[in-house]
């Protein structure tokens, strides 16, 4: 109880050299050349001192956090594990972590998350919302924080210059209608997600256009 962890200070002495060599040897930096035997000798140190770098340091100095946030509406659904493994395997191929928030759905949560994003704990963020705004995400942009949104291909995304990955559920869920009526079915039941969410809303509208398009019956229950 109250040892203080070794710094980069410890390991220069340690190693006998400058703690500016350490901190080039300890980031990899690429501008620097150093002999091998002097990198070993300041890798040994460090391991032997079990040092460990101090990230709120380093991020003071270097303005960078290394971490993205992932804001997603339901962890529990099939989509979104995959997608938020994706984001985790390109992220670590280039040295950065990854926060998942996972929202429900619910506006508050949403806004929770967002209100976290936006306190600068993150380099970037990848947002997949239903009540955060074009002009809120907008106002991360300008703040000089990368920002992607995977939502409905609005003009307002377009408008505010927010990156958008889209997926046009109107045209997918018609293509699929589509195929089983190719395929001589006539009556076609579909089971929608949450009321209210724009990927739900999306998708019935989709279906409904089909059937209307071949004066096909629409029930509701």
């Amino acid at each position: 109880p109250g040892k203080r962890s070794p710094t980069q200070a410890d390991v220069a002495r340690r190693a006998a050299v400058s703690q500016a060599l350490v901190s080039y040897v300890l980031n990899n930096h690429p501008a620097v050349s150093i002999p091998e035997e002097t990198r070993q000798r300041i890798l040994e140190a460090a391991a032997e001192l079990n040092y460990v770098p101090n990230r709120a340091a380093r991020s003071l100095r270097t303005r960078k956090t290394l971490t993205l946030a992932a804001v997603i509406p339901d962890i529990t659904n099939p989509f979104y594990p995959a997608f938020i493994r994706g984001i985790q395997d390109v992220a670590e191929i280039n040295g950065y972590d990854v926060i998942t928030y996972n929202t429900d759905g619910i506006e508050a949560k949403e806004l929770k998350a967002f209100r976290s994003v936006r306190q600068g704990w993150v380099d970037g963020a990848i947002l997949v919302t239903f009540h955060v705004s074009p002009a809120m995400v907008a106002s991360l942009a300008e703040a000089g924080m990368a920002v992607v949104v995977l939502a409905p291909n609005e003009p307002a995304w377009v408008e505010h210059g927010i990156d958008n990955v889209m997926v046009d559920n109107v045209a997918a869920a018609r293509a699929a209608v589509e195929y089983l009526i190719a395929r001589g079915h006539t009556r076609i039941g579909m089971i929608a997600g949450m009321a209210g969410t724009p990927p739900r809303e999306y998708r019935v509208q989709g279906y409904r256009e089909a059937l209307a398009a071949h004066d096909l019956p629409l029930d509701e229950i």
